[in-house]
């Protein structure tokens, strides 16, 4: 049997991430991140939109970095550029991931 460890995810989300990172007062950590804006014309013809920026990264690092709902936190693009955010949702898959909701700030 094969067991998936921590290392695996982080090397993992390192692969995927392309560079992002989440820092927090308690440290840093690489992230897979997704901020686009998803536009949906549902069968009815009614129209959704959605922007919810999210990230993920292993349970065991989110925890690290106390990503808590209201929790803040700054993703640092590969260029160096960042962008301040709040949990929204922290949600762990019970996998050894989580996928954070996150709000912008004003």
């Amino acid at each position: 049997m094969i067991t998936e460890t921590e290392e695996d995810r982080i090397q993992m989300v390192q692969s995927l991430g392309m560079g992002y990172r989440a820092q927090t007062p308690s440290g840093s950590a690489d992230v897979i991140f997704h901020d686009t804006h998803v536009s949906v014309d549902a069968v009815s013809g009614f129209r959704m939109s959605d922007h919810s920026p999210w990230l993920k990264m292993t349970t065991q690092q989110a925890t690290a970095l106390q990503l808590v709902k209201g929790a803040a936190v700054t993703i640092i693009n590969p260029c160096g550029g960042w962008v301040q955010y709040r949990v929204r949702d922290p949600q762990p898959d019970g996998t050894g991931m989580s996928r954070i909701e996150l709000d912008s700030c004003p």
